[in-house]
């Protein structure tokens, strides 16, 4: 009776951590969840001037890509 006693306050010590660490983790997160709210909010109201030299223009262009060696090559699939 003793072990099954042991065990039984060993699962509800372990429990009661969990809960502990499961309670500081959802703590946690909702104030950076309100401060990301409140910085998406000032963000979107402020406008952004750039300089000309700060801009670039990306534009699509070929990759090329070498690869040098010697011997023979042989495809996996025909």
């Amino acid at each position: 009776m003793r072990a099954t006693r042991k065990i039984l306050i060993a699962c509800l010590a372990a429990a009661a951590l969990v809960a502990a660490a499961g309670t500081f983790a959802w703590e946690s997160v909702r104030p950076a969840k309100a401060l990301a709210g409140k910085m998406r909010d000032r963000v979107t109201s402020r406008t952004i001037e750039l300089l000309a030299s700060e801009v670039y223009e990306v534009r699509p262009r070929r990759l090329v890509d070498r690869l040098r060696f010697t011997g023979t090559t042989q495809p996996i699939e025909q």
